[in-house]
């Protein structure tokens, strides 16, 4: 057995103490994570709607131009 007060205990239980501060905060960072995936699908079906519209509103102004353009959307 080791002494107690060794550079090596102290180092260990510096490790296990890190381990431990590392293991409660990791349901909470799966939590923000869950949270920050929700708000990026959010964030990219708006785009995707208004990438849309864009696309729609290009093509009318074509048809107006007399153009023949394809539409994305369509």
């Amino acid at each position: 057995m080791q002494k107690e007060g060794t550079r090596y205990n102290k180092w260990k239980e510096k490790k296990r103490r890190k381990k431990n501060k590392k293991r409660s905060w990791s349901k909470k960072k799966k939590k923000k994570k869950k949270k920050r995936k929700r708000k990026r699908k959010k964030k990219k079906k708006k785009k995707k709607k208004s990438l849309n519209c864009l696309n729609y509103s290009l093509f009318h102004l074509f048809l107006k131009c007399k153009k023949k353009v394809l539409c994305c959307s369509e």
